[in-house]
């Protein structure tokens, strides 16, 4: 019975959303493929009446073969050909969360984030941001309950000592071992049941329990026919499809600025499901990001640095440079899309 409840209490943690779960699209599968590659176009126009909008291509690859640890490749083109001829600039991340380094680039690092959440379908990133300006946005690591996890842990290795138990028994039985001859032999206890009383209520407590902690800043709601799942603090609003976990809208308030991040419609490449486009906006300028490409696959031919050593070598033998705007028609330069 004890571990009908366990089962049905792990159950119940999988169908409550945590703030870095809302962060993964729930559909979406895993990828498995080493190679990760994204088209970009993305179109930047600051809110001073008359201002020009600037425009850039990119080309991101990504490595999957190593967790959390992605390399990234990221390379900026003056032409949707995204021909050598155009490559304006080319940055190597041995490892994504490097941008982070960099504090003071606090837009440019969100603004990757953000493709890299909607492209790997990983909330790591994002999630180290946002946590950085919204002290109530928790982590999972934060909400475990450490003395249940506990508990499932050695219930794990109970599970696994007892089946090595019943085996060497069986063996016994089969060999004509006694049980006198057979002396040294310890059934293991589980940690779920216990003589105590007092134990044995704290342990019913911890069952009929979640493993995370109450989360207060989640709300289910309802819009129409469709209920949302919504995570609203001091700094922090966004909203998520219930099912899907699919971002609607994000506004992130950093004391200097205010960002809103908005996503348009959902389109599907291959299986996997992210924006064809999504609104990037601070005070400052409103930033278009449009997924022109997208897909997937299983790099055999090459490896990922002998891909980083042709892009170095491509914008070696480069001389392209970008055209200079004149005085009456300011434009910024991208600078906090994603260099």
């Amino acid at each position: 019975m004890k571990i009908l409840v366990l089962l049905l209490t792990l159950n119940t943690f999988a169908a409550i959303p945590t703030m870095e779960g809302l962060f993964r699209n729930s559909i979406n599968p895993d990828i498995t493929d080493n190679l990760i590659v994204v088209n970009v176009k993305a179109s930047v126009k600051p809110h001073e009446e008359e201002a020009v909008a600037d425009t850039a291509f990119y080309k991101v690859l990504i490595n999957n073969t190593s967790g959390e640890r992605k390399e990234v490749i990221i390379a900026k083109y003056a032409t949707a050909e995204m021909d050598n001829d155009h490559i304006i600039d080319v940055k190597f991340l041995s490892n994504e969360m490097d941008l982070l380094k960099e504090e003071n680039r606090t837009m440019r690092n969100l603004n990757f984030a953000t493709l890299s959440m909607f492209t790997t379908n990983s909330s790591v990133m994002i999630s180290k941001i946002i946590k950085k300006f919204d002290s109530n946005y928790t982590l999972n690591s934060e909400l475990v309950n450490l003395e249940k996890k506990e508990l499932f842990a050695k219930y794990k290795k109970y599970l696994i000592n007892k089946n090595e138990y019943d085996k060497k028994k069986k063996q016994m039985k089969k060999d004509g071992i006694t049980v006198e001859e057979g002396a040294a032999l310890v059934e293991p206890v589980s940690p779920l049941t216990s003589e105590d009383e007092e134990e044995k209520k704290r342990i019913e407590g911890m069952l009929t329990g979640s493993i995370y902690n109450q989360q207060t800043h989640i709300k289910l709601s309802k819009d129409g026919a469709e209920f949302f799942w919504n995570i609203e603090t001091d700094r922090l609003t966004a909203k998520f499809k219930n099912e899907t976990h699919q971002l609607k809208s994000l506004k992130l308030n950093m004391e200097i600025d205010e960002v809103a991040i908005i996503p348009n419609d959902y389109v599907t490449f291959k299986q996997y499901q992210l924006p064809k486009k999504y609104l990037f906006k601070n005070k400052q300028y409103e930033n278009e990001i449009e997924i022109v490409n997208y897909y997937t696959f299983q790099s055999k031919n090459k490896s990922f640095s002998e891909r980083v050593s042709e892009y170095k070598k491509i914008i070696e033998n480069t001389k392209y440079t970008q055209p200079e705007s004149s005085d009456n028609q300011p434009q910024i330069l991208l600078k906090d899309t994603f260099f």
